[in-house]
């Protein structure tokens, strides 16, 4: 039988102490509405260094760019060297040079050495980046005190370059050597490419070959790419274009864009390579899509050609200014050689020695070459001007 006093005291004393916390469950209410936001888990950011890694575009990579911008914001130091890594590569983001170095620096005041490997790299092409390229070494020092091995690999190729430091080969090759023992495959590319420099610097240049063939093994899709050059220039290894075009078109399945560039350029050279030169467009345009300049350049040939498409002047100006207002003076070679075929494609040949004049004293990649052009048409240009 139930004791009905027992159970009115109970109900009076609930009462009581309900009465004496009155904003108890308003409280708890409110702060569970108030309650900090979750904070973006690690993997977040690896998820989005990879929609960014397979630079799809689309809204999962907008999203996946807004996402480490605002962690950067934050002053996370990981999403420090992945947005500047952005700026760096200039493929999702606009290039910056300045801007990458900024958030490089950030980074590294927090602490990601890495961030100091990546200053060392833009800073060692200084001349093309814009940067004071004796301050590599520096950088490069401050990761390898941290036993950071793309630092490692950075100080080796300053003494393989011999341009910021006295080259020393044997201390490169330490520094290489020392990488690789320790598990870091993704040196075996920079070690073969300073084989393949041969008598300039007193190694064998057919030993690169293993170091690439090696550096595939281990799915460096660089090495596929610099295996294709090897047999598609056929210096070291007898050229095999077929080879070449396997390997370029395996590296283009693993993301390497620029391996469409060369599949187009060797398309464009059908007639000579035995390849179908329809097809060259096609590969550019993959290319082009992501923005790589050679691509355009090569696009650009193929409109000033008027072979594999219909020629289409005003288009091929249009691609190649747009490359060299980008920065890529290499491509003042190709502008001249369109306007010095004159006539035949309605330009005025008197500008090709301007752009050649550029080309020479540039940072062209080929100034003897634009040299032997420019002296060559110097004189019909100056006939020109004199409207003879």
């Amino acid at each position: 039988m139930f004791d009905h006093k027992a159970i009115f005291l109970g109900c009076v004393l609930g009462m009581t102490i309900t009465a004496a916390l009155p904003g108890f469950a308003q409280e708890a209410g409110e702060a569970s509405q108030q309650a900090a936001p979750a904070p973006v888990q690690p993997q977040a950011l690896d998820e989005w260094n990879s929609v960014i890694g397979a630079g799809v575009p689309g809204e999962d990579l907008d999203r996946a760019v807004q996402g480490v911008q605002a962690l950067a914001a934050g002053g996370d130091p990981a999403a420090l060297v992945v947005l500047g890594n952005l700026y760096r590569d200039g493929k999702i983001l606009p290039r910056d040079i300045a801007k990458a170095v900024e958030l490089y620096g950030q980074a590294l005041a927090k602490g990601r050495t890495d961030a100091a490997t990546k200053l060392g790299d833009l800073h060692r092409q200084g001349v093309s980046n814009g940067l004071d390229v004796s301050k590599a070494l520096g950088y490069y020092e401050q990761a390898v005190k941290a036993g950071d091995a793309g630092a490692k690999v950075g100080m080796a190729n300053l003494y393989a370059d011999g341009v910021v430091v006295p080259r020393d080969i044997p201390k490169a090759l330490a520094l290489y050597d020392e990488v690789l023992s320790s598990g870091g495959s993704w040196a075996l590319s920079p070690l073969a490419a300073l084989y393949l420099k041969g008598t300039d610097v007193g190694l064998d240049p057919a030993k690169a070959v293993g170091y690439y063939e090696q550096a595939v093994q281990a799915g460096d899709v660089s090495a596929i790419v610099s295996l294709g050059n090897i047999y598609r220039d056929g210096k070291i290894l007898p050229k095999d274009l077929a080879k070449a075009v396997e390997l370029y078109e395996q590296a283009l399945a693993k993301g390497r864009i620029d391996a469409a560039t060369k599949l187009g350029d060797l398309y464009r050279q059908g007639a000579t390579n035995g390849l179908d030169a329809s097809k060259a467009l096609g590969f550019y345009e993959q290319a082009v899509k992501v923005g790589d300049p050679g691509a355009k350049v090569g696009m650009a040939n193929l409109y000033a050609d008027g072979i594999v498409v219909p020629r289409d002047i005003p288009k091929a100006l249009a691609l190649y200014e747009d490359v060299v207002a980008s920065g890529a003076t290499w491509a003042l070679s190709s502008l001249a050689a369109l306007y010095a075929k004159g006539a035949d494609v309605g330009l005025d040949p008197a500008k090709a020695v301007g752009y050649y004049e550029q080309a020479a004293g540039g940072g062209c990649q080929c100034p003897r070459f634009a040299r032997e052009c420019l002296s060559g048409w110097q004189s019909r240009a100056k006939r020109y001007r004199q409207g003879c």
